[in-house]
């Protein structure tokens, strides 16, 4: 089986210029099998990638820009999806959305994808804009015609599949909450959206990962600004349980950092579920990386670690992975 690798803004794109948009094909022995790149004036970037049953791959991140962005005269780009043969890398189709004439902001850092039962990509990339507007997109993994375009979390940054392909999106919510939607894998209708404010309401929440467990309900990490009985701290560490039939909170963990009171800017970026139906998140709890384990069930604290770096993925075995520079945690998804 090949590996795939993509880079983030900070190495594959040019301030001025041409920029290129790449995605390299690697051989297990981790050498060059093949290269994919778009050379194009403004800022091409390859966010996010995704492998289907066949071992072809899917790539989204941002086109070429667009003029008519808001306010007037602006530009912002485009989202792209591409998909690549596994083999060789040839493009074998490519799709680009334009943004709505009311976006005011760039989509790449949030442009995500993952790949269902079918092979169909399901694909984030929100813009910042006033009224809603769909974040979720499916397209037909054939051909990469868009079979249909819903409205997820508002601004979706994570995304994850239920055992029924039906589709679930974290990010923040119409006014700036910590918020979490479930879509019909079939026609991209909203089955429910679950938004969860902290005290200030001062539209800086977000859910930025989440994950379906065995029994389908759904896990959601990321941060609250501030909670009762804290007198400073602004960014709090928030774990999440809904029930994925209905959206209704099961349970909610938050932790705060006591060593910089006055400016944390705690918060959880990635979660998962194990064999037993227990959640582990990962996030940062300034000024260290932490890992915490919650009882599936009852959300109870059952370990609570300092990884040397934050932890950001899973392997086959459930074995946690993670990554990054250990002379400075203060790092956000």
């Amino acid at each position: 089986m090949s590996l795939y690798a993509h880079w983030s803004a900070a190495l594959l794109t040019l301030r001025v210029g041409v920029a290129l948009a790449l995605i390299l094909g690697l051989a297990p022995t981790a050498s060059l099998a093949w290269r994919y790149e778009i050379e194009i004036e403004g800022r091409e970037l390859v966010t996010a990638v995704a492998v289907d049953s066949l071992g072809d791959v899917i790539a989204v991140g941002e086109g070429p820009l667009v003029e008519g962005c808001s306010p007037a005269p602006r530009s912002c780009p485009a989202l792209r999806v591409v998909k690549l043969s596994g083999e060789t890398g040839e493009e074998l189709w490519r799709v680009e959305v334009d943004p709505p004439a009311e976006a005011s902001a760039r989509l790449a850092q949030w442009a995500g994808v993952t790949v269902d039962d079918s092979d169909n990509p399901i694909v984030i990339g929100p813009w910042n804009t006033v009224s809603p507007v769909p974040d979720v997109r499916k397209f037909d993994g054939a051909t990469g015609t868009l079979l249909w375009a819903g409205f997820g979390a508002g601004l979706s940054r994570s995304i994850a599949l239920g055992a029924d392909d039906d589709v679930n999106t974290a990010g923040s919510g119409p006014g700036g909450e910590f918020g979490v939607a479930r879509l019909s894998a079939a026609t991209g209708e909203q089955l429910w959206l679950t938004t969860i404010e902290g005290p200030r309401m001062a539209g800086r929440e977000e859910a930025g990962d989440v994950t379906v467990d065995a029994a389908g309900d759904v896990v959601a990490a990321g941060h609250l600004e501030d909670f009762p009985g804290d007198q400073g701290t602004d960014l709090i560490f928030t774990v999440v349980k809904l029930s994925g039939a209905t959206g209704e909170e099961l349970w909610i963990q938050l932790l705060d950092s006591t060593t910089l009171p006055s400016s944390s800017v705690d918060h959880a970026n990635f979660v998962t579920t194990d064999a037993a139906g227990d959640v582990i998140a990962a996030g940062v709890l300034i000024p260290d990386p932490i890992l915490v384990k919650y009882s599936g069930t009852t959300g109870e604290e059952i370990w609570r670690r300092t990884p040397i770096v934050e932890v950001s993925m899973t392997d086959a075995q459930g074995n946690l992975i993670g990554g990054g520079r250990t002379d400075s945690v203060f790092t956000r998804r």
